[in-house]
């Protein structure tokens, strides 16, 4: 981008590349016009970054950064997350779960959540959990399906979400 200036780039479509972080858009891209709601999301903005709070964040978009830590949504309630997103982000895990009870986790997206196993789905049953989301999990194998039929049956037309598993071969 820097070699290349006069080239029409896109900013809204930089502000979404993986190699942006927020040390170039504070220093070299200052001029760019970010989309905030596209360098929220963006993976190359760190943990590091989101703890430092340097950038004007979308929490909506932030929701959905696979660098945001439960710690962080915790530590800020007050924002505007999207709770799907969060719940249903990859780097939230179980240990995240079970730590931030405040946090209102949403159990339709945690269905999702490849860090879901499904002893704990079983353990935690009371809660809103989607059966076809559950089956489409790659956390959630056939063997655990298979021995945890009753469960499962509940589902009309069980095998459609099934056949969306990663896990079946």
């Amino acid at each position: 981008i820097d070699q290349y200036p006069t080239y029409p780039w896109n900013d809204k479509y930089i502000s979404s590349n993986p190699n942006i972080s927020s040390n170039y858009i504070l220093n070299n891209g200052k001029k760019r016009n970010w989309s905030m709601a596209q360098v929220s999301s963006n993976k190359g903005i760190t943990e590091r970054d989101i703890y430092k709070n340097i950038l004007p964040f979308e929490y909506l978009n932030l929701s959905s950064n696979p660098n945001l830590p439960a710690k962080y949504v915790y530590d800020n309630l007050n924002y505007n997350w999207n709770m799907y997103e969060v719940s249903s982000n990859s780097n939230i895990t179980l240990v995240d779960v079970e730590s931030f009870h405040a946090i209102p986790w949403d159990y339709w997206a945690l269905s999702i959540n490849k860090n879901i196993n499904i002893n704990y789905v079983l353990n935690h049953s009371h809660n809103l959990w989607s059966i076809q989301l559950l089956l489409t999990n790659s956390a959630i194998t056939l063997v655990d399906i298979y021995n945890n039929f009753e469960y499962f049956n509940t589902v009309e037309n069980k095998e459609k979400y099934m056949c969306s598993n990663p896990n079946i071969t």
